[in-house]
């Protein structure tokens, strides 16, 4: 998986179904390169929650991306982004034991706070907030991804925040 992407600070939405219906819901996410699986964390209540918890290992699809500037051309039908994306696929399942459970939400504040202490910033995490936390792991076993970035001198590239006024 593509570091910025799996790494970087953004969000993932994993993909289940029931039935014929596909669902999507966007989590925050780490990715374990050992384990081979993205682990995420949301409510123990939910159709997200009662679709996992329901199935026998279900199916299920992940993808994340990160965008980067845009890219300006002649034609407005051949403007672009900078961009990385991956998709997942695997089985999903619901972690259940405590360690588990804590030591993946403590990489994803990690990720997400890395400026912010336990114990200090935040209270460590108490055994209630653990149990009444659903997290994921998404075993990978197959992704794709693709990525287009261009030279930081690009001619003409911008950051859209930079085009913003004031009103």
């Amino acid at each position: 998986m593509d570091s910025r992407v799996s790494h970087g600070p953004g969000d993932g939405c994993p993909r289940t179904r029931r039935r014929r219906h596909p669902h999507l819901v966007t989590q925050l996410f780490v990715y374990d390169d050992e384990a081979h699986a993205i682990f995420l964390h949301g409510a123990r209540a939910g159709r997200a929650h009662d679709l996992v918890a329901e199935g026998d290992r279900p199916r299920a699809s992940f993808t994340t991306s990160e965008h980067g500037r845009y890219i300006p051309a002649d034609e407005p039908v051949n403007f672009t982004v900078e961009y990385s994306s991956v998709v997942a696929y695997g089985c999903i399942s619901l972690l259940s034991a405590a360690d588990e459970k804590q030591a993946v939400l403590e990489k994803v504040m990690a990720k997400y706070a890395p400026q912010l202490t336990p114990g200090e910033d935040y209270q460590p995490m108490s055994d209630e907030s653990i149990d009444r936390t659903a997290v994921y792991r998404l075993n990978v076993e197959s992704w794709s991804g693709k990525q287009g970035w261009k030279d930081p001198d690009h001619p003409g590239a911008y950051d859209l925040d930079q085009t913003q006024t004031e009103p």
